[in-house]
């Protein structure tokens, strides 16, 4: 059985660490040397808490997780609940990463492999993340940022360009609109007015940015006919 443990400072009751375990491994931090230690900052806070005489306060806040991808998941979503100190704005952890997952493998050797999370592991994941704003919410995206991922994807051919949903997977879609609009779900784009203020080399049509991207320029009808 796996479980996620929190650290807590005892002078002013904030957490500061997040991590995943089983047996006594939410312990094995009060162990560790400034030489041992993979987390300075972390083992520093410790050695402060005890050098004022008293000892962090541990909390296992999710416990009996028999899955460990599940257990990852739950982790990773807590730290991101709290967030990271020069990571996050406003993050009070010490955590390096977001999760202490070993890298991902392809295939049959991804943990994942042909499984799926459990309505458990969701409820369990959303509860974590209950009241919390994503970090980068309202934050413009650098434009160096934008250039990187331009120029990753550069070449790459969409995995679904030229494929077309089948029937099934049409009424699944429409069913799951229909069941969030009866739970309330409000799009939000719905009253917003999109500019159309980009015009297309080719036809000179007078559109939405988003339109031109996919349909003019280079993808313009007018090129083919």
């Amino acid at each position: 059985m796996y479980y996620i443990y929190m650290y807590v400072d005892p002078r002013n009751l904030i957490p500061f660490y997040i991590g995943k375990g089983k047996g006594q491994r939410m312990l094995a931090h009060l162990r560790e040397t400034e030489e041992t230690t993979d987390n300075v900052r972390k083992f520093r806070k410790i050695r402060k808490i005890r050098s004022e005489g008293m000892e962090p306060i541990i909390n296992i806040i999710v416990d009996d997780i028999t899955d460990e991808d599940m257990a990852y998941d739950i982790e990773e979503a807590y730290i991101q609940k709290y967030g990271r100190i020069d990571f996050e704005p406003d993050g009070v952890l010490t955590n390096i990463c977001l999760g202490s997952r070993p890298p991902v493998s392809r295939g049959d050797r991804n943990g994942m492999f042909n499984k799926k999370h459990t309505d458990e592991s969701k409820a369990k994941m959303r509860e974590a993340l209950k009241g919390k704003v994503p970090w980068n919410v309202g934050i413009p995206r650098d434009e160096s940022v934008k250039d990187a991922v331009r120029r990753a994807n550069k070449g790459k051919t969409p995995w679904n360009k030229g494929k077309e949903r089948n029937e099934e997977d049409k009424q699944k879609m429409k069913e799951g609109w229909a069941k969030k609009k009866a739970e309330g779900f409000i799009s939000p784009a719905r009253g917003r007015v999109i500019p159309k203020n980009t015009q297309c080399s080719h036809c000179g049509q007078l559109v939405t940015k988003g339109h031109h991207t996919r349909y003019h320029g280079p993808n313009c009808k007018s090129i083919k006919s």
